[in-house]
């Protein structure tokens, strides 16, 4: 079993504004996931250079992953598909607004049915959000003004939290310890 796929977005070249960037689309296809918005344009989904005055720094490096909900027809909407089934995705999340808008998360299997959420209240302050469980396949990426994302991380094993851990091994011995009492 391999471990997590990181992307940093760095290393592109990348603008310091939309405008002078293109739609995020393949460019990590060969990772193993792909990205799209209902947009078309940019500002759905570019990497950034940090450059911009964005009011924050790159989680890592010098770019990141954006979009611009202030320009025209863009509905704050990014989605990542990945080649195979996933068991947990994570990113660092900021908006340049601030305080107030929520960014969100929400990861789909196969047949687009919720698998996991996130949601955490935007900040110019770095924060990571998590889904896991079985099959994702796909995860969406929506709320604030100009949400920015950094150092996307993706596993295929399945991680379970560390009470869910807990509370796994708490039951093993429960049930050695009643199977030991029944053999005696």
């Amino acid at each position: 079993m391999s471990g997590p796929t990181t992307i940093n977005f760095d290393g592109t070249g990348a603008s310091c504004y939309f405008s002078g960037s293109s739609q995020l689309t393949s460019k990590y296809a060969a990772s193993g996931v792909t990205f799209s918005n209902n947009t078309g344009g940019a500002e759905g989904g570019a990497i950034l250079n940090q450059c911009g005055g964005f009011g924050f720094n790159a989680h890592s490096g010098t770019d990141f992953l954006a979009y611009n909900t202030s320009s025209k027809g863009v509905d704050d909407v990014l989605t990542m598909t990945f080649g195979s089934a996933m068991g947990s995705v994570s990113i660092w999340v900021a908006d340049t607004v601030g305080e107030g808008a929520s960014l969100r998360m929400q990861a789909f299997d196969a047949t687009h049915a919720l698998v996991s959420s996130a949601k955490v209240s935007g900040s110019r302050v770095w924060q990571q959000m998590t889904v896991s469980g079985a099959g994702i396949t796909s995860v969406v990426l929506s709320g604030g003004r100009i949400g920015a994302f950094d150092d996307l991380s993706f596993n295929t094993a399945f991680t379970v939290s560390e009470p869910g851990v807990l509370a796994l091994v708490g039951l093993g011995l429960l049930g050695v310890g009643f199977s030991r009492r029944r053999a005696v």
